[in-house]
This record gives structure tokens, C-alpha cells and sequence, in this order.
């Protein structure tokens, strides 16, 4: 039985969850396609599947024309249905998003049962011609948790701190971000020749205007500072809200005792950016939007957006980027085991079918990032942590209740430490480092304080970073 979207609907009890009845599948290709040929290119790979999973009653059907889509009318139109990515390779990749159907429609998610079939006939299929490279569920994309715990943030954002100081002129006032490090150097410009990608939740750009003229929050600094750059439109923030489709299927959080619940948290990307722009003042900050306003997605959006991304670094668009993910997309290799293969009724059970079907599943993501990885970009991804941090917070009210009287918040969970590395990683590429020596220079920095990862030592311990002790301090603008 699959942890699911369906299992979301109520109070979310599992730690990772797919869409049931939606696989995504990437094939290697002889060469780039030409201009007008992709959906044909698409429907061929999908026949050539059929014919493969029609003796086990299975079918891929056309992305955006079943399930969802039949029971939900208000989901959004299906455009694109494979994204192209590799492009530094002399054989690119295509990811293709598929519906799986059983022919009995009982049957509620027959997407493991179809994935078993193609990873134990992956030989046959390169025979044929199709060089099957991964096949993975579609993965749910959640805001990310507190310390490994269950998607979202741990708990919803309280209000900040008052220490609201007279100014002449009334000045703006807040709260500022410092690193306690002097090992981390600082670019002289800012980071002004770097982009920041932060693909996660996020409004429309009219509602941080609206919010910049509220009167209780005209002295909050930092939403001041992203409001004139989003005004400015010279790209020195930029909201993309509208530009993937975005659906309300999926969602997550916890509330104040830490149990499982929903609740709005549209300001989580704003916040994220907030801190970004703080650290590092001129970046080029693209808030993306890929999850809703309850924190959740699922891995459509994160392959449009990224192969998106490495079409601009191809093209020469963008020169230097760091992308900001402060999200979970799967269980790590410790945990996808028990995840899938949990009360497991198709077959391939012993141990190295099992590591097989393993790979085959993470390899897909693992090769969409390490083609970013090879046209230069930083990716900086959520891990845990249980800090606070005070960022930019525009929602009227908070969760508990309380009036947002000052446009500062604390907010606690591992999304809040990324964009802290996302900007420390944004000066030291503008100073010319490439994000290879940009990872080993963080995580160079101080002596770890804890070998232990779930009670072991880590397999690789110079690749991850110690804690990077940052210091909040309330300051006056004149």
C-alpha cells in the first residue's frame, strides 16, 4: 500500500508520500530533438512502455489527461509533460511525467506495481532501443521539516520580538542578520553578479506591495528594501508566480504542540528571500513559484523549474547561480527502503533486485542536479536543524492569533538555515570561487561538533558543513 496525496487529504501521519498513479520516467537520448518533434519523441516512449507493461494489464497514459485531472476540475491545464535536461552531455536526458492506469479500476495505485515491471526489464528495453536511466513515483515536494521530522515547517511563525526603537524621521528599524565568522569573506559588491533561484511558496507580487504600504509595517526595513526592488523591476528581485501551474492537493505543517496540521504559509518563500537579501544585498534574488500556499507540490513543478534553469545557464542567460531549496523531495537512502517496499506485493523482493529498483528510483534526481551542478551552479538544500531566525512576515495575522504589527517574525525549521548558506555561497561565487570550492570552504570552516548522523558517523564527513554561527541583532537606520 503507497503513502499518498490521498493519505494528505486529512491530517498528514507518514513521513513522505508520492501521488498515486504518477511515475516519472527518464530516458538518455542519441542527441538533442529537433524543434516540433518532442511530444512525438514522448509518444514513442510511451508506446514502447505499453507494449512492454500490457501483459501485466498496465498502461501510461497521457500527463494531465487522468487521474487528477478527472476528479479534481479545477486543476490546472498540462502544457509541457517532459522537460529536457543534461545539456552538457553528449547524450541529454528527458523526463517524462505519466499517468498509470491498471485494467481494474479498483486498482487505486498501480505506479509501484508498473515500476517493478520496467526496472526488471531495463536490458530488454535497451535492446529495443530506449535506454531506460531511472523511473521513480512522483514524489509530493513539501516545505522542509525540523531536524528529519515530518514535511513542513515545524511549527507556524510567531511574531518577533518587539524592540522598536525611536529614530529621528521615524527610520526603519528591524532585525539584522551578522555572521559570528570570520572566515566566511564577503564580496565587495554584495553579490551583485549572482542569481539566487529560491523555488518555493510564495504571493503575488501585488500583495507585497500592498503590504510595503500598510502603516504598521512602513518601518520594517527588509520588506521595505524587497518591495523598492520589486518595484524597480531591474531584476534585482523578482517574484514568478504565475509561471508553473500550481495545485492545492498537496499540503503540510504542524501546529504549536508539534502534531501534524495544516496552515497557510504563503509568506515561507518571502521569508527565505527576506533572509537572502539581508546577507547578501545586491544578489539577484527570483522567488519561483513551484509549491502552494500550504507548502506543497510535487516533483512536476521542481523538474520544469530546474531544467528551466539549466536552459538559462546553457544559453549564457544566467552566469553564476545558486539555487535555494528549502524543501524535502524524497526519503534519503536510510529511509526509502522501509518506505518502499513496506507491506510489498509485486515482485523483485530479494536483496539485489531491491538495491537495483533503489538506485533506479534516486537516479533520476541525482542526475537532474548533477547536470546543474556541471554548468556551475551552488544548490543549497534543507537539512535539519531547530534554530529561529527573524525574517520578513506580511500575512495580517499570525497562526496563534496575534496581530502582525511589525512585518518581523520567528520562524523555526531547516528552510530557514539554507538561505543563510545560499547567500554566504552567493558572496563567495561572485569573488570567483566555482561551487565545488564554494561547498569545501563552508564546510571547511570549524571543527565538526558531532559526528553523529541517526546514531552513526557519516560516510562522508568532509562533505558536510559544521554549524555556521550566525548572530541576530536589532538595528536603526538614519
Amino acid at each position: 500500500m503507497s503513502r499518498s496525496s490521498k493519505e494528505l487529504m486529512g491530517t498528514p501521519d507518514s513521513l513522505y508520500y508520492w501521488i498515486p498513479g504518477e511515475m516519472v520516467v527518464i530516458v538518455r537520448l542519441p542527441r538533442l530533438p529537433v524543434d516540433g518533434t518532442l511530444d512525438m519523441l514522448v509518444e514513442q516512449v510511451r508506446a514502447q512502455l505499453n507494449s512492454l507493461l500490457a501483459r501485466y494489464d498496465l498502461t501510461l497514459e497521457t500527463y494531465g489527461t487522468h487521474g487528477r485531472w478527472l476528479d479534481v476540475p479545477a486543476m490546472p491545464p498540462i502544457r509541457r509533460r517532459a522537460f529536457i535536461f543534461g545539456l552538457q552531455r553528449q547524450q541529454p536526458l528527458l523526463a517524462i511525467f505519466f499517468h498509470t492506469r491498471h485494467i481494474d479500476p479498483g486498482f487505486v495505485d498501480p505506479t509501484p506495481m508498473a515500476l517493478s515491471y520496467l526496472q526488471g526489464q531495463l536490458e530488454r528495453l535497451e535492446q529495443a532501443g530506449l535506454q531506460l536511466v531511472s523511473a521513480m513515483p512522483n514524489w509530493l515536494v513539501t516545505a522542509a521539516p525540523i531536524f528529519y521530522g515530518d514535511g513542513g515547517p515545524a511549527l507556524p511563525p510567531r511574531p518577533a520580538p518587539a524592540l522598536d526603537l525611536p529614530t529621528s524621521g521615524n527610520a526603519p528599524v528591524g532585525w539584522h542578520i551578522t555572521s559570528a565568522d570570520a572566515d566566511i569573506p564577503l564580496d565587495h559588491n554584495d553579490a551583485q553578479e549572482v542569481v539566487v533561484a529560491v523555488l518555493d511558496t510564495t504571493h503575488h507580487p501585488d500583495y507585497l506591495h500592498a503590504a510595503a504600504s500598510r502603516p504598521e509595517l512602513r518601518r520594517n526595513w527588509l520588506l521595505q528594501q524587497l518591495a523598492t526592488n520589486l518595484k524597480s523591476a531591474d531584476g534585482s528581485f523578482e517574484i514568478e508566480y504565475n509561471r508553473y501551474p500550481v495545485t492545492n492537493d498537496v499540503r503540510t505543517g504542524r501546529d504549536f504542540q508539534n502534531d501534524a496540521r495544516y496552515y497557510p504559509m504563503a509568506d515561507h518563500g518571502l521569508f527565505i528571500a527576506g533572509l537572502i537579501r539581508d546577507i547578501a544585498p545586491k544578489a539577484r534574488i527570483r522567488l519561483i513559484r513551484i509549491l502552494n500556499d500550504l507548502g506543497g507540490g510535487d516533483l512536476y513543478n521542481l523538474f520544469a523549474a530546474l531544467t528551466d534553469l539549466e536552459q538559462e545557464l546553457d544559453s549564457g542567460a544566467i552566469g553564476k547561480l545558486v539555487i535555494n531549496l528549502s524543501l524535502t523531495i524524497m526519503p534519503d537512502i536510510r529511509r526509502l527502503p522501509y518506505v518502499w517496499f513496506e507491506r510489498r506485493q509485486w515482485p523483485s523482493t530479494q536483496l539485489m533486485g531491491a538495491i537495483r529498483i533503489l538506485t533506479h528510483i534516486e537516479e533520476g534526481l541525482r542526475l537532474l542536479f548533477e547536470s546543474l551542478y556541471a554548468h556551475g551552479a551552488l544548490i543549497v538544500a534543507a537539512a535539519g536543524n531547530d534554530s529561529f531566525s527573524g525574517g520578513v512576515y506580511i500575512a495580517p495575522t499570525f497562526q496563534g492569533g496575534e496581530q502582525n504589527t511589525s512585518g518581523w517574525a520567528d520562524w523555526s525549521g531547516s528552510s530557514f538555515a539554507t538561505p543563510i548558506i545560499s547567500a554566504y555561497g552567493a558572496h563567495l561565487l561572485a569573488q570567483g570561487l566555482p561551487a565545488a570550492q564554494a561547498i569545501t570552504h563552508i564546510a571547511a570552516l570549524h571543527e565538526r561538533r558531532s559526528e553523529k548522523l541517526f546514531g552513526s558517523s557519516p560516510d562522508a564527513p568532509s562533505l558536510l558543513a559544521n554549524i555556521i554561527r550566525v548572530q541576530q541583532r536589532f538595528q536603526r537606520l538614519s
